[in-house]
């Protein structure tokens, strides 16, 4: 297979080259200059990033940084849609939100919010959606930390007390809004997924489940009666009190877990005292405590420092609809700004209502300050969390509580993690298919790879869209190895991806000791294609070629030379190629360096059958060779074969390069 290559937006800065319908990138540079600034944009983190934990259950936790399914569902429209492993799959419709018995809010004429309770289930219709099984754990948090930087990472990671490696499989504290967001924008990033916070409602639907006339649950896992179902399913409370608290009598009362007292009234749990610790005030409804004291205080300290009494995912029941811990551990960010009366209507009229800074409620509406949407003090964005915490009282694990908010701007809270949804992936795409003799070297057209060369794959079913390469998608300096839901392996090992789409796909070849046949396979949502069988050779040199002719750069004046006739016999020539073997020192494949490196093997050029100067021959970005040559002066006029050898293999034939003498 020779496809036909073509040369577009050509600079002195940068070559983009064209192989097939792939774009490659590759920047025009002298011997041992920078690697172009578009690709210097390096994420610091490590080259694979994935971190994987366990949770409660037994279950694996992907670390979501390529694109792993775990099943599929029957999207609304009928269509088998793709549901991201790790979490569950809600299907479209509409149900009772809010309950019988709740706050409902009035702005007054003054601005002023008064609340009184009463009943204010509302209908609310939602798309299809899969929402995180679990909360994000500091494991899958750390990876993103170890990419993006340590401005992400959670305050209390750097206390001796705890790290992210003793907690990997805890919910992650002490993240706030911003960076919440930043971590959705990253996962969609590595797996080319629609990934945001739960929507208000979105977060209570999987919570409670479904129904038409509002009796969903009041909790997670049903609706609690006794003492023995309050401790069992909201362990955090329980738990806490009988860890910190100790056996006292207070006023002729014994209290076994004093300072905490716990209570039931009308059929729901009360840790009242603990509460009133964590805000520094007293519950009136129970003995007074000092909670200046040294052993509250002791307490207290204790626990905010070990970054939160929270216990490893899945340790609270799951939901109607599958998710763990939407009771207890952790409080859960939303994308919802707080409002009442707009949040409600909107909900009335709207299908997947939200209130953030993409909806349709006007700037003038959230700095009003009037629906409680934005501190009008400080200027931050309140946001709405949901399902209690490791310190909560039990009215904030109730599935429709909606009263507890935080700050958008903060820098998070010792209560507060989050999880996050997706949109269901259309399953338009079929299982890949390699072509027959459809993996190439990417310049020269040949049958076959080379480590660390570029390789154009051909086929079809490969991807939906059409994706190249961003500076944003490189890990730890390394092209990624997978781009858009789509990866390759080379040998059993992962190619680094740079462009895809539906027929084609470019890659650098992974690294490789070994020689002789090897299979290629691509993997997308749908599965993993045929695997066909290729040489792996130490070297399958390539020139890049426009038309049928060498791409090339005239030292003396810079000018970009391809056709007929544009080169003259004597000129020193930069030309651009690939699959030249090994270089010394040795530069990983995939990497983004700066700088150049000789090759380790003796480059030779002919044109026109007569032996050419190469004065140096090199990497000089991930794949690419430059070759600095002189045209051989007794050259005549026309169309010459120019052949580059390495290794003791040729590149292509029927490159040419035109002489004007």
């Amino acid at each position: 297979m020779n496809p036909t290559r073509r040369l577009a937006g050509l600079t002195r800065r940068d070559l983009l080259l064209r192989t097939g319908a792939g774009l490659l990138a590759l920047p025009f540079l002298s011997r041992r200059s920078a690697f172009s600034a578009r690709a210097q944009s390096i994420l610091g983190c490590a080259v694979n990033g994935t971190c994987v934990t366990t949770s409660a259950t037994g279950e694996s936790i992907p670390g979501w940084t390529a694109a792993v399914y775990g099943g599929t569902a029957t999207s609304s429209s009928g269509q088998m849609v793709y549901v991201p492993e790790g979490m569950v799959f809600v299907p479209a419709g509409s149900y009772i939100m809010g309950a019988a018995n709740s706050p409902i809010y009035t702005v007054n004429a003054d601005g002023s919010v008064t609340s009184a309770n009463g009943d204010n289930r509302h209908s609310v219709t939602l798309s299809d959606f899969c929402i995180g099984k679990y909360p994000i754990t500091n494991a899958q948090y750390k990876a993103f930390c170890d990419e993006m930087g340590s401005s992400y990472k959670p305050a209390y990671w750097s206390n001796s007390a705890f790290n992210a490696t003793a907690k990997a499989n805890h919910p992650v504290l002490y993240v706030g809004y911003n960076n919440a967001v930043a971590y959705c924008a990253w996962v969609a990033r590595k797996t080319g997924w629609t990934v945001n916070l739960p929507g208000e409602a979105q977060w209570e639907r999987a919570a409670r489940g479904k129904t038409s006339t509002g009796s969903e649950y009041v909790y997670p896992w049903g609706n609690a009666t006794t003492a023995t179902d309050y401790k069992t399913n909201l362990a955090f409370n329980g738990t806490l009190a009988e860890a910190n608290g100790s056996a006292q009598t207070v006023n002729g009362t014994s209290y076994p877990n004093w300072p905490f007292v716990i209570t039931i009234s009308n059929g729901t749990l009360n840790v009242s005292n603990f509460k009133a610790i964590a805000h520094g005030y007293d519950d009136a409804t129970t003995p007074d405590i000092d909670e200046s004291s040294a052993p509250v205080q002791a307490i207290w300290s204790a626990i905010g420092a070990s970054g939160g009494y929270t216990t490893p995912v899945g340790s609270y029941p799951a939901s109607p609809g599958g998710c763990y811990d939407m009771a207890g551990n952790a409080f859960e960010w939303t994308r919802d700004y707080f409002t009442n009366s707009y949040y409600i209507t909107l909900a009335k009229t709207t299908t997947d209502p939200v209130v953030d800074n993409t909806s349709v409620l006007t700037a003038t509406d959230l700095l009003s300050g009037s629906d409680g949407a934005i501190n009008v003090a400080t200027g931050q964005a309140t946001i709405i969390v949901r399902g209690g915490s490791w310190y909560a009282n039990e009215s904030s694990c109730l599935t429709h509580h909606r009263t507890e908010t935080r700050a958008a701007g903060s820098g998070g809270y010792n209560s507060v993690g989050f999880r996050i949804v997706a949109a269901p992936v259309p399953s338009a795409l079929s299982v890949p298919a390699i072509s027959a003799a459809g993996v190439v070297n990417a310049a020269g057209g040949a049958p076959g790879v080379a480590a660390g060369a570029w390789i154009a794959i051909f086929g079809t079913n490969f991807a939906a869209t059409v994706k190249t390469m961003a500076s944003s998608d490189t890990v730890n300096g390394y092209m990624p190895t997978a781009l858009g839901g789509v990866s390759v392996q080379i040998d059993g090992k992962p190619a680094f991806m740079y462009y895809v789409s539906p027929a084609q796909i470019n890659v650098v070849a992974p690294d490789d000791n070994n020689s002789g046949s090897v299979q290629v396979t691509v993997t997308n949502a749908a599965g993993t294609s045929n695997a066909v069988a290729v040489s792996l050779q130490p070297a399958l040199p390539g020139l890049f070629v426009q038309g049928n002719y060498a791409l090339a750069v005239r030292v003396s004046d810079g000018a970009i030379l391809s056709g007929a006739g544009a080169v003259k016999p004597g000129d020193v020539l930069e030309l651009f190629g690939t699959g030249f073997g090994p270089v010394s020192p040795a530069v990983p494949a995939g990497l983004i360096f700066s700088g150049a490196y000789r090759s380790a093997n003796p480059i030779t050029v002919t044109v026109g059958g007569v032996a050419a100067n190469v004065s140096w021959g090199g990497l000089i970005s991930p794949g690419l060779f430059q070759l600095n040559v002189t045209v051989p002066a007794t050259l005549a006029s026309g169309d010459h074969p120019i052949i580059a050898s390495s290794g003791g293999v040729n590149s292509q034939t029927n490159a040419l390069l035109g002489i004007q003498s």
